[in-house]
């Protein structure tokens, strides 16, 4: 092939990559190559490959005579079909959005499951240490009482009237026989 014929292919392939609206680099993406190498394909200054070829063919949707032949590429005919190289691109990248979209609700739901869980731990854990602390502070009233109640008994005499003297704290032994 002589350099005139890389200019026609550059040239097809440029006016292919304009009508389909792509940049040089999401063609290189499309044929597994690089913009660099879409740029020198344009220019004339380099031939595609068979390989790269067939991918564009793929990746416009026309025959490997309309992207070599000397016709203008904006008339080549398409080849039919309802899936072409771009549309099974689009939609592959439609499901994985729609996968993304899943899997980042899916996180949110968990973190959100685990932080709920974490909170109400915490709170469980303070109401344990309040009824705990509820229940020493009654222990101490009810000692308090307890002790109240004996000095009171211990100053009185049987009358109800207080005793003189230091306070002195007399254990009784009131064994009762049950029969």
């Amino acid at each position: 092939m002589d350099d005139n014929n890389y200019s026609v292919i550059g040239r097809n392939i440029k006016n292919l990559r304009i009508r389909k609206k792509m940049t040089q680099e999401e063609l290189g993406a499309a044929t597994l190559t690089c913009r660099s190498t879409v740029s020198l394909w344009e220019r004339g200054e380099k031939r595609p490959s068979k390989e790269d070829m067939s991918r564009l063919t793929e990746v416009f949707g026309v025959s490997v005579e309309s992207l070599t032949s000397d016709n203008d590429a904006d008339n080549a005919s398409e080849t039919t079909g309802n899936n072409t190289f771009l549309e099974k691109m689009d939609e592959s990248a439609e499901n994985l959005e729609r996968a993304h979209k899943k899997m980042t609700a899916s996180i949110d739901f968990l973190f959100f499951e685990n932080q709920q869980k974490a909170m109400l731990d915490e709170q469980l854990e303070r109401e344990k240490k309040e009824i705990a602390l509820i229940c020493i502070i009654g222990i101490i009233v009810l000692l308090g009482m307890l002790f109240l109640y004996c000095l009171h008994v211990n100053r009185t005499d049987k009358t109800g009237q207080l005793k003189e003297g230091p306070l002195v704290i007399e254990i009784v032994d009131e064994s009762v026989d049950i029969p």
